[in-house]
C-alpha cells in the first residue's frame, strides 16, 4: 500500500492540564529541502533543538512552521484577580474624589478594562515542559495524518497518469514495426526512382544508407527504457517514502525518452502518441513537486 505524503499540511492541538494550557500549530508548504522554523516561549530557547528533533523525526521535506504557546493558568488567574482588585480600588478612589457613590458592578469593571490582563509566559517547569512535549507529539501526529490524506489523493492521480503512459508505450510498440516497414517501402520506391534516373550511386550503397536511416529512426531502445522507468515508478510509489526527489528524477528520465522518440518519429500518428505520453509525464512531474 502506498505511503505517499503531500508536502503541504496543517494541524492545531490544544491541551490543558489545569495548571498549564499549551497550543501547538504545525503548518507546511512546498520546499525542495526540509526547512524548519520553530517559534516558542523565549524562556524555552534551550529546548528548541529538542522540539525540532521531534518534528524532523517525522517529516523529511517542506518548509515547516511550528508555533508553541504555553500559558500558566494559575499564574494568569492570580494576575487577573490582582488586576481586577487594582482597577476596583482605583475606581473607588475616583468616586470618593468626585463625591459620587463608590458602588459599581461587573459591567463597570469591564468598561474600565479590569478583565483585559494578559497572560504572561509560563515558567520553565517539568510539568509545563512535559505537557508541551506531549502536545507537540499530538500535533505532529495530526499533521502527518493530514499529509497522508493529501498523499492518497495524489496517489490516485499518479496511478491514473502512469497507466496512460504505459498504455501509450504499448501502442507505440505496436506502431513501431508498422512504421518502420512503411518507411522501408517508401525508401525502396525512392531508391528505384534514383536508380532509374541513372547509376549515380551504387544500388548496394543506397540500400545500406536506407538501412542505416531506418535503424536511426527505430525507437525500440527508448521504449525499453520507458518501460523500465514506468516499472521503477510503480515500485517507488508502492514503497516507503519519502518519494518526491526520487520520483522527480525518474520522471525526468522518462521525459528524456519521450523527447528522443519524438525526434525519431516517422509519422504524425507516432508523434501524436508520443505527445500524449509526454503530456501525462509532465502532469506527473508537476504533481511530484507536491510530494514529500
Amino acid at each position: 500500500m502506498t505511503t505517499l505524503r503531500s508536502m503541504t499540511g496543517f494541524a492545531a492541538v490544544t491541551a490543558d492540564d489545569g495548571g498549564f494550557r499549551v497550543e501547538v500549530q504545525v503548518r507546511a508548504v512546498n520546499h525542495k529541502q526540509l526547512e524548519l522554523r520553530l517559534a516558542g516561549p523565549s524562556e524555552w530557547a534551550a529546548h528548541e533543538a529538542a522540539f525540532g528533533a521531534r518534528v524532523k523525526a517525522h517529516v523529511h521535506r517542506g518548509r515547516i512552521d511550528v508555533r508553541i504557546r504555553v500559558d500558566a493558568l494559575d499564574e494568569a488567574g492570580d494576575a487577573e484577580a490582582a488586576h481586577v482588585a487594582s482597577v476596583a480600588n482605583r475606581l473607588r478612589g475616583v468616586a470618593r474624589e468626585a463625591g459620587v457613590s463608590p458602588e459599581f458592578g461587573l459591567a463597570e469593571l469591564i468598561a474600565a478594562g479590569a478583565l483585559t490582563a494578559s497572560r504572561g509566559p509560563a515558567a520553565l517547569t517539568p510539568d509545563a515542559l512535559a505537557l508541551a512535549s506531549e502536545t507537540l507529539d499530538a500535533a505532529i501526529a495530526e499533521f502527518v495524518r493530514f499529509r497522508t490524506r493529501e498523499g492518497a489523493a495524489l496517489a490516485a492521480t499518479f496511478h491514473a497518469l502512469l497507466e496512460a503512459v504505459s498504455s501509450t508505450v504499448e501502442t507505440l510498440e505496436s506502431l513501431r514495426s508498422q512504421e518502420l516497414e512503411a518507411y522501408r517501402c517508401r525508401m525502396r520506391e525512392r531508391l528505384s526512382q534514383l536508380l532509374a534516373e541513372g547509376p549515380v550511386v551504387g544500388e548496394e550503397r543506397l540500400a545500406m544508407e536506407v538501412a542505416l536511416l531506418a535503424e536511426r529512426s527505430d525507437i525500440a531502445e527508448e521504449l525499453q527504457r520507458a518501460r523500465a522507468h514506468v516499472g521503477a515508478i510503480r515500485e517507488l510509489l508502492a514503497g516507503e517514502g519519502p518519494h518526491g526527489k526520487r520520483l522527480d528524477f525518474l520522471l525526468q528520465e522518462l521525459i528524456r525518452e519521450t523527447n528522443t522518440m519524438a525526434s525519431k518519429s516517422l509519422s504524425s500518428v507516432v508523434t501524436h502518441a508520443v505527445v500524449d505520453a509526454k503530456t501525462a509525464v509532465e502532469q506527473m512531474r508537476e504533481q511530484a513537486h507536491n510530494l514529500e
